[in-house]
């Protein structure tokens, strides 16, 4: 043995740094021929890195918001295959009050707080703005606790399972057409216990 002989602990730690520096080169390698190819497939008007235009679905509740889903035609994934849910909107409680906040800005514009301020504690009482609450007497149903629960069909044929179906029903068919404002249903609330 000629020359100095390093402890093996030390050739672990100098193998390692290596090994780390060479995946790293062949990482920054690939990732230039991959960058190359498509380049080179780009310019031959053959790029595999184009996506099929998105197809743009309609969600059943007419307010919804629209998902995209993006599909590709080529039977094994690729870099081109893009799969998005589609998610029309959000069943949580903030994203149904947000909802009806956007009603009630739209109705009325400027008094759109104080109409929401007396929405609010109206369908917290009444379902806890739970879109599956269920009044085990009398059977009324969904946030605004329709009786019969099948009149929220006039809304959309979903609803019993969307909430913003509920919200629309429970404004535009009842408390609009009945009490003309949701401040007029909270004070007739608060007097008869019920609306």
């Amino acid at each position: 043995m000629t020359g100095r002989q390093l402890p093996p602990i030390t050739w672990r730690l100098l193998m390692g740094q290596d090994m780390r520096g060479n995946i790293a080169a062949m990482a920054l390698c690939l990732g230039v021929v991959v960058a190359v190819t498509a380049q080179a497939a780009s310019d031959m008007g053959v790029s595999p890195l184009e996506a099929e235009k998105p197809k743009v679905t309609q969600s059943v509740s007419p307010e919804a918001t629209p998902s995209a889903v993006v599909n590709s035609t080529s039977p094994s994934p690729s870099l081109s295959t893009i799969k998005i849910e589609p998610v029309a909107y959000s069943k949580s409680i903030s994203s149904t009050k947000d909802y009806a906040k956007s009603k009630l800005k739209k109705k009325f514009p400027k008094s759109w707080k104080k109409q929401y301020n007396c929405l609010n504690p109206l369908w917290k009482y009444e379902s806890s703005w739970n879109y599956k609450a269920k009044n085990p007497y009398s059977g009324a149903y969904g946030i605004p606790q329709s009786l019969p629960a099948s009149k929220m069909k006039a809304a959309g044929k979903d609803w019993k399972t969307n909430p913003r179906t509920q919200v629309r029903w429970g404004l535009d068919h009842y408390i609009y057409k009945r009490y003309g404002t949701p401040c007029t249903a909270w004070s007739h609330f608060k007097k008869k216990g019920w609306y």
